[in-house]
């Protein structure tokens, strides 16, 4: 049903955007979540620099940040959350090819990275996503 206020048909809403707001979603919390890893790591003494743990930290949760106000974009359907939702997932998937290669839990994050990485960028681009953030739909 079409939103009075903005004209628009929230039905309509590809679902290859929905998905890419997912995306970033779910990276955010994952973000956040490795935020708690380093506190937890730094607190019991395991970090080699607690100024390090704390830069890390403080830049992880701002990317998570970033993520969910991406996210909010694409629900909103604004064009610009297309180009730092690119941006995310190319340097996310950078950092999930090397953890793939070694072994353990480093494996099974860097195929996380990888996976949402690849589907982030692929819906983002998406001919539905495309027309509807370019406001052709």
């Amino acid at each position: 049903m079409p939103d009075a206020s903005t004209g628009s048909d929230q039905a309509a809403q590809p679902r290859a955007l929905a998905v890419a707001a997912v995306v970033a979603v779910v990276q955010a919390v994952g973000m956040a979540g490795y935020a708690v890893l380093v506190v937890v790591q730094a607190v019991r003494g395991d970090a080699s620099s607690p100024g390090d743990a704390a830069f890390l930290v403080v830049l992880v949760l701002a990317w998570a940040v970033a993520l969910v106000v991406v996210a909010r974009g694409l629900r909103e359907r604004h064009r610009w959350a297309r180009a730092p939702l690119l941006l995310s997932e190319l340097l996310l998937v950078a950092v999930g090819v090397p953890l793939v290669q070694g072994g353990g839990v480093a494996r099974w994050a860097g195929v996380a990275l990888v996976v949402t990485g690849a589907v982030g960028a692929v819906t983002v681009h998406s001919p539905s996503v495309t027309a509807v953030l370019d406001g052709r739909r």
